[in-house]
């Protein structure tokens, strides 16, 4: 049975409100899902957008200096020998030795202060921790943000899923849930906040790039999200606004498909995760997924990956579940997706051939024309996995 309609936990309908259905018929997934006529997308150029047309280096779940596969790493007092300023200094002079031309910088969720949810909220949802100061601690990081953009000489991709509910920001804003682990800015205060907030980034790193909005699917589920018409596009919304203002590009991660239609006009939003985790099996698996994300004009980001394995690993290292020997496949397909290429490897241990075929000397990306997406024809079949994509002239 189709069930199509407004949520029944919607409390309330605004005057003048209506809602369509469009059905569209075709031969095949893939011209189904060429719905771009009926929406007039208005995001950022490639050329503006670094995050996805140049290389990046990554901190997220699987990479070798990703915090919270390191005991002790987010937990209060935050102990950064794992990932601190010294071991990113070091990986960024043996990427320049090596001539491999990384143009920013990802910062995952271990960096900042914060706790996790059920921390705040006994039994409650669990997640990463969420962001109460965002700031590295001193003892690791002297200079701050500023001194690992300045002295790298990389842009920032800075991460912020959520925040405590004791947050640096809890008195000047409005947030919502009440009585929960976490809490957003609500609608009303999203661009003021968002404003504060990328303010505070740019002026605490200098050159602050990017914002990465995790765990979606979970913070889509928010009681004001679900019962008011309209609440979580007026968060994006205001969002997007304040980064347009300030030129900061927006990643989504762990997106459901509504937030994905919702950033239909939200130019600064161009990418986002289709991947598990680099740390989960199966990573490199974004061919069905990806059918959306293109037909939307996203790029899909498959998450970083190592380029040469094995590398030394310290005892208390434990990613799970990866697919960290396929570097191959994963460089293939991080490139023909045309969304973020992030390398995560320990230093001293980037392989510059596999590399440099996915980038120019000045790190700009070598993409297709199009991002690789499943052969409409196998969708479903034994065979799914034959992708298809198209080469062309590029900008730049």
């Amino acid at each position: 049975d189709w069930k199509m309609g407004v949520s029944s936990q919607v409390t309330e309908l605004p005057a003048g409100f209506y809602h369509d259905v469009t059905i569209i018929e075709g031969n095949g997934i893939n011209s189904v899902m060429k719905l771009k006529s009926l929406y007039k997308n208005k995001r950022i150029n490639d050329d503006d957008d670094i995050i996805t047309a140049y290389l990046g280096y990554w901190t997220d779940n699987g990479a070798f200096y990703y915090g919270d596969d390191y005991e002790g790493a987010t937990s209060y007092p935050q102990n950064l020998t794992c990932c601190s300023y010294d071991n990113l200094k070091s990986t960024k002079i043996a990427l320049d030795k090596a001539n491999i031309p990384v143009k920013y910088l990802q910062m995952d969720d271990w960096w900042y202060a914060g706790l996790h949810p059920q921390e705040f909220n006994l039994g409650g949802w669990g997640g990463v921790k969420g962001v109460k100061h965002w700031e590295p601690p001193i003892e690791w990081y002297p200079g701050g943000l500023k001194e690992l953009s300045q002295e790298l000489d990389l842009g920032l991709l800075l991460y912020g899923p959520y925040f405590t509910p004791d947050n640096d920001w809890i008195n000047e804003y409005s947030f919502i849930p009440e009585y929960s682990g976490y809490v957003l800015p609500s609608p009303d205060d999203s661009y003021s906040f968002y404003s504060s907030l990328f303010d505070f980034g740019m002026n605490a790193s200098t050159n602050m790039i990017g914002y990465e909005v995790d765990f979606m699917s979970c913070l889509s589920q928010t009681p004001l999200f679900r019962t008011q018409i309209n609440s979580l596009q007026k968060w994006l919304n205001g969002m997007n606004t304040a980064a347009k203002e300030r030129g900061i590009i927006i990643q989504y991660c762990m997106a459901i498909p509504n937030n994905l239609f919702a950033s239909l006009g939200l130019e600064m939003v161009t990418n986002g995760r289709a991947s598990n985790d680099y740390a989960s099996a199966n990573n490199w698996d974004i061919g069905i997924g990806s059918i959306l994300w293109s037909t939307l004009e996203l790029k899909p980001s498959k998450d970083n990956f190592w380029t040469i394995y094995p590398q030394p690993l310290p005892n208390e290292f434990h990613p799970f579940g990866s697919d960290h020997g396929s570097v191959i496949i994963m460089s293939i397909i991080a490139l023909l997706s045309k969304g973020p290429v992030g390398i995560s490897d320990q230093s001293g241990y980037s392989n510059a051939t596999i590399i440099m075929r996915t980038c120019r000397s000045d790190g700009r990306l070598l993409q297709p024309a199009i991002d690789d997406v499943i052969i409409g024809r196998v969708f479903g079949g034994q065979y799914n996995n034959i992708w298809n994509t198209q080469s062309g002239p590029m900008n730049g």
